[in-house]
């Protein structure tokens, strides 16, 4: 499929409907002028259920590469993206997102994806407003490069929202000119997430960014916390600082981590909001990515 004026590819179930097991495999969309493949539940009873995507290469979007959406009490559940590459998308590579009250993304899986070369974020997690959620999905082996602005983003963003549940593993982000992995909470929006065996490195910015601004409930987890993370992420060699952690004065648990050094995370890495702090043991050689 190639250059489409609109979407490359669309799975929609839209007011009313519903949509169950839908199965791709082995496409390849091409320099769509809107967003290269477009799953999306949208509408008051709208539902999309185990939606499984595979060998899937997109490339040269206009908007976003991989667009997952639910929209105006619309429910995404269980879809699975395995084996997808995303090149050169004119804004995000992956853009997740749930907005308007009732509109439910849950257990999604995104493995095995690489993403480069993003105009936006290489891949972003977006709750929006009103009891819009994102729960339980996973992101493991996927690595995100050449991004324009984040490398990665979650964000919970909105009053009632949530984007609770996260786990991420071997996700590697690189070369971004924003910062590498940006967790984040505002408003009243609920958020949790723990971070495993990944890398952020060689990003313009902050290689790690954790910001609890919401007055809802903040978790976030890169090794010894309250998810039972185990840490085991390299952190370093970013160009503003590897980390910064804005806990409303609270403590951030990110035990068991490569810091670049092995005497660990330097004062000079980090910064640390109010009296914000990190609790960290650091690894004195790194785990199983080379650096």
């Amino acid at each position: 499929m190639t250059e489409s004026n609109d979407h490359g590819l669309v799975v929609l179930a839209g007011t009313g409907a519903s949509f169950t097991t839908p199965t791709l495999s082995a496409l390849t969309i091409s320099d769509s002028g809107l967003n290269g493949f477009y799953l999306s539940a949208n509408g008051a009873a709208a539902s999309l259920s185990g939606a499984t995507v595979s060998d899937l290469s997109v490339s040269g979007s206009g908007d976003h590469g991989v667009y997952v959406y639910a929209a105006a009490a619309g429910s995404i559940t269980n879809a699975s993206l395995d084996e997808v590459t995303i090149e050169d998308s004119g804004v995000d590579g992956l853009h997740m997102e749930a907005t308007a009250t009732g509109s439910t993304i849950s257990g999604a899986s995104l493995t095995d994806i690489d993403v480069g070369d993003s105009g936006g974020m290489g891949a972003y997690l977006l709750a929006t407003t009103n009891a819009s959620a994102i729960t339980t999905p996973t992101l493991a082996r996927i690595s995100v490069h050449d991004s324009t602005l984040d490398g990665m983003r979650l964000h919970s963003a909105g009053v009632g929202s949530a984007l609770t549940g996260a786990s991420l593993s071997d996700v590697s982000i690189e070369d971004s000119l924003d910062y590498g992995l940006y967790l984040y909470a505002s408003s009243s929006g609920a958020f949790s997430a723990k971070v495993e065996n990944s890398t952020a490195t060689n990003n313009l910015q902050y290689g790690v960014f954790v910001d609890d601004d919401t007055t809802g409930a903040f978790t976030a987890d890169l090794g010894g916390g309250a998810l039972g993370g185990t840490g085991g992420n390299r952190i370093f060699n970013n160009l503003l600082q590897d980390i910064r952690a804005d806990m409303d004065n609270g403590q951030l648990k990110a035990e068991g981590n490569w810091w670049g050094s092995t005497t660990g995370l330097s004062a000079s890495e980090s910064i640390l909001d109010g009296t914000s702090t990190v609790s960290y043991t650091h690894l004195t050689l790194p785990t199983n990515r080379e650096v």
